[in-house]
């Protein structure tokens, strides 16, 4: 780096400052345009949101679908497997009953 002695003014505040310096001393302006962009905040709420893509949406409703029908196939098959056991618990009962009949 060389070592100038000459100075600028900050155009932002009017005050005298070193010939290399990227940013204001007195008022803490950036004065170089990159260096300015890269010490900005950047607001995250401000920036535009990204709609989502049909597609994105045509797959996420079938697979709502898909869902739904594996629940109702799931209830179906518990009632079906619950009537099972109730009609054997019934028929053993009956058997039970007509074995002990017949013997005393």
């Amino acid at each position: 780096m060389s070592e100038r002695n000459e100075t600028k003014i900050c155009p932002h505040c009017g005050k005298e400052i070193k010939f290399e310096a990227k940013k204001c001393r007195y008022c803490g302006t950036w004065l170089d345009e990159a260096a300015e962009r890269v010490s900005q905040p950047v607001n995250i709420t401000s920036a535009p949101v990204e709609k989502k893509s049909d597609d994105f949406d045509k797959i996420a409703h079938y697979h709502r679908v898909e869902i739904t029908l594996l629940v109702i196939i799931l209830i179906f098959a518990i009632l079906i497997l619950a009537e099972r056991i109730i009609f054997r618990i019934q028929l053993n009962e009956d058997l039970d009953g007509l074995f002990f009949d017949s013997i005393f």
